[in-house]
């Protein structure tokens, strides 16, 4: 079971937040770079954008600053289907390939893969949590969440243990907050909390149409980016703060397209994601647009767009956001 794909308009939303200062965990020790190529975007621009090309098998990297550019790199090798994408506090990035069952691990600026996670079916996204030592896999069609050492120092790693997801159909998205926790989404529309150390989950309050992204800011606030129930027509991307059973904050869009991922910029002042456009939709230089809400204070606004012309799924940003 994989979201539909289609041609692909990068959009790029700032979140304006209040109250965003907070003090993230220890950065681990870098994965190796042996092997590996430099990017031009390591020496053009402090901070990327990731995306995922399911289709055409290749990440391709562009710079936070500017708007309707061009790709300054791309990753093709150990690419194959590439679904969620991740990025470390290291800035390692992880591509969760769906199309052979493994998650590749690169080192900022490199090109090729200095490790590999393998066994998985068919992953969709990873989490780490640094602090205790995991890399957590989730993956479709299966309800089975595979945990793996962090750092994978070795050129393939296998898992060292599994959690049970509710979820029979498996899981889209993961995430993990500061204190370790694990957060999941599933296709049956909520989230599960795996309390640290993780062994059964609790249901979350937690209800949308199909997971787009999920991720956890500094302050443990839960921020899920749905696509639509097929009555409303906007996208819509909703911020939980413990203990997750009302939201706080809320942000609707008018629908473009389906929102296919999202995620933090550094210190958690930007929310950029990923949108696909259906086959009907034709005005793609006015379907980018955001209206702006609060409730309570925040805004959401249109930052920057890149028509991409290809089906597109995950998105990281590096730096990540508690770097």
């Amino acid at each position: 079971m994989k979201r539909s794909a289609f041609r692909a308009f990068f959009v790029a939303a700032a979140l304006l937040l209040a109250g965003c200062a907070g003090a993230g965990v220890p950065a681990p020790t870098s994965q190796p770079a042996a092997g590996t190529e430099a990017l031009t975007a390591r020496s053009t621009a402090s901070g990327v954008i990731y995306i995922a090309f399911e289709q055409a098998n290749v990440i391709e990297i562009y710079s936070q600053q500017g708007t309707d550019q061009s790709p300054t790199g791309e990753i093709t090798t150990g690419v194959n289907e590439p679904f969620g994408l991740y990025v470390d506090h290291a800035r390692n990035l992880y591509v969760s390939n769906y199309g052979n069952g493994t998650v590749t691990i690169y080192p900022f600026g490199a090109t090729k893969p200095a490790a590999t996670l393998i066994g998985l079916h068919q992953p969709s996204q990873v989490a780490v949590d640094p602090a205790h030592g995991k890399i957590y896999a989730v993956q479709l069609g299966l309800p089975k969440i595979f945990v793996y050492k962090y750092p994978c120092t070795s050129h393939k790693c296998n898992p060292i243990g599994q959690l049970t997801s509710q979820e029979s159909n498996g899981n889209v998205e993961d995430a993990v907050d500061d204190a370790g926790d694990l957060f999941v989404d599933g296709y049956s529309d909520n989230v599960e909390e795996f309390t640290y150390p993780p062994s059964s989950p609790t249901l979350l309050q937690v209800s949308f149409a199909f997971p787009g992204g999920l991720t956890i800011d500094k302050h443990r606030n839960l921020i899920v980016c749905a696509e639509p129930y097929e009555s409303q027509d906007y996208n819509q991307i909703t911020s939980y703060a413990p203990p997750y059973n009302s939201s706080s904050m809320n942000w609707t869009f008018s629908v473009g397209g389906l929102i296919t991922g999202c995620a933090l910029s550094k210190n958690d002042r930007g929310i950029w994601g990923s949108q696909v456009y259906p086959p009907s939709h034709t005005d793609g230089a006015d379907g980018e647009e955001f209206s702006t809400v609060s409730n309570p204070p925040g805004q959401l606004i249109d930052n920057t767009d890149q028509l991409l012309n290809q089906p597109a799924d995950g998105i990281a940003i590096s730096p990540p956001s508690d770097d």
